[in-house]
Parts: C-alpha cells; structure tokens; sequence
C-alpha cells in the first residue's frame, strides 16, 4: 500500500476491534522486549525507574511509528490496520503524539483500558477518546478489505 494511499474512515472502514486488540498485544511484546534489553543495559533497579522508563518508550514507540510509517506500528502492520486522520491520510507526528498521550501513564492503565473500550463501542466511528481529541481513526488497510470481499 502507497503511503499517499488514503482510506476513509466509515463505520465499515473502523471495524477492526478485535484487529486494535490484537495489534496492541503484538505491540506489547515488542515494547516489553525493548524494555527489558534497555532495563538490563542501564541497569535500571527501581520500580519508579522501570515505570518511567516503559512509559516514555511505549509513548515514544507508537507516537514515532504512527507518526512516521504510513500510521502503522509493528503490530497495526502485521494485522493490517492503520491510523489516519479524518481526510483518510496518515496523521501527523501531533495527531500520533496527542492519541498516545495515556502510553505515559500506566498507572492508570486498566482504567484507561476500560475507557478506551466503552469509547470504541459507543461512538460511530470506534474511536478511543484520545483518537477523537487528535481527530484520528484506526481503519482497515485495501489489502485487508480486499481479501474479506473476495
């Protein structure tokens, strides 16, 4: 798929749940492989440090691919998904950065999770609440569409 490829984001286009949810625990065990390698390297003995750590790399990592590779992350590309922008065009590097601002609280993680959830089955579009604040959908690539009308 061309990067100046665009796909509108329609309910039908957005339906990819289980998709996001896959991607995402794909993503997780990349970012949990990175974790350890840079814990180990730096040494990193603290729970506060660790937290810090993970945090800023999981925002860094999705904001960096998604920003910059066509709106897609390791895992949003193995199951052929990206994130675009309202136009259906890849979002900016600030449209990625602001729908990743809750990777640096983890703290808060299953609270977000569920938020997250109740915002992807209540809104038309499935958008997370952060994918509404940086006006940005997570949509199904041609290639994906494609093979499921065939």
């Amino acid at each position: 798929m061309g990067s100046d490829e665009r796909i509108e984001p329609t309910r039908e286009s957005t339906g990819v749940v289980v998709e996001r949810g896959v991607a995402q625990f794909i993503d997780g065990l990349v970012i949990l492989a990175i974790a350890v390698a840079l814990g180990v390297a730096l040494r990193i003995q603290s729970q506060a440090a660790a937290l810090i750590v993970t945090a800023v790399l999981v925002f860094t990592y999705n904001t960096t691919l998604e920003g910059f590779l066509n709106g897609q992350t390791l895992g949003k590309r193995l199951v052929d998904i990206r994130v675009v922008d309202r136009s259906g065009a890849p979002p900016s590097p600030a449209q990625a950065a602001a729908r990743n601002v809750p990777g640096l609280i983890p703290v808060a993680g299953i609270v977000l999770l569920v938020a997250a959830l109740v915002a992807i089955a209540s809104t038309d579009r499935r958008q997370r609440v952060f994918d509404t604040a940086a006006d940005t959908f997570v949509v199904g690539t041609n290639s994906r569409r494609r093979a499921s009308s065939s």
